[in-house]
């Protein structure tokens, strides 16, 4: 409340003549005519999203699916680490501090993700950010390896930064790829296949660590399903979306 609500009052713009840009990445010199005051150009598709139309689209599919491996990657993490910490011989304080420390890294850089993303696309933003979680995931492999405290560290942070990429991400290309009144319904279809994965992701690793009694494989796991989720917003695509619309006749 602090920091957020007064930034956004100040600082946040509702529409694109507000910085002197067009909507949705229309350029100007994509215009047959200079736009007169207040004739903004519309660049929505000529035809609304339907749930029978969206539903065949592959791109619907992806939209999806890239969230639901991604939530299941990071609920596993989010719930077992701190037990798998204490398990490798972190006294319990330190492994909460470590947890604390994933949040509040993950909060300051969900602010900073959305820069990128309008700048260089919601999909390299994205797979930067699942690099990361990755990166993060396999310390916490390295350190049930060596022993390396300081690997717990590098694990909060790279996490942190990675997880605070998923949510924003999620709601900006669903945006991008069903905008219109159609929004709020494919936004839904988005959040319920995030709730089964938050619970499946769960489940799975603990069924893992029931049958083995380590967490490895089910950090490998989350490393596999990371991966493949960052794959799946590129084949959803809402980097194409605008020159699309843009070239409808």
């Amino acid at each position: 409340m602090i920091i957020l609500f007064p930034a956004n009052a100040l600082f946040l713009r509702h529409k694109p003549r507000q910085v002197d840009q067009y909507p949705d990445g229309i350029k100007q010199n994509m215009l047959p005519t200079e736009p007169r005051s207040g004739d903004i150009p519309d660049s929505r598709p000529s035809a609304e999203w339907s749930i029978k139309r969206a539903t065949r689209s592959g791109r619907f599919w992806a939209l999806i699916i890239f969230p639901f491996l991604a939530v299941i990657g990071i609920y596993i993490i989010l719930v077992h680490n701190v037990k798998f910490l204490v398990d490798q011989g972190v006294d319990k304080m330190t492994a909460a501090l470590i947890f604390a420390m994933v949040g509040v890294i993950s909060s300051v850089f969900r602010v900073f993700w959305g820069w990128p993303s309008d700048r260089i696309g919601r999909e390299l933003t994205y797979t930067m950010g699942i690099i990361c979680a990755c990166l993060g995931v396999s310390c916490l492999l390295l350190f049930e390896a060596s022993g390396f405290r300081q690997l717990t560290y590098t694990f909060s942070i790279l996490l942190g930064i990675g997880w605070a990429a998923t949510a924003p991400m999620f709601m900006a290309a669903a945006a991008d790829l069903f905008k219109g009144k159609i929004f709020g319904l494919m936004y839904g279809f988005v959040k319920a296949g995030i709730g089964i994965a938050g619970a499946l992701g769960v489940w799975v690793s603990g069924f893992i660590f029931d049958k083995t009694r380590r967490y490895n494989m089910a950090f490998v796991l989350v490393i596999v399903v990371l991966l493949l989720s960052c794959a799946f917003i590129w084949i959803a695509a809402p980097r194409k979306v605008g020159l699309e619309n843009i070239q409808t006749p």
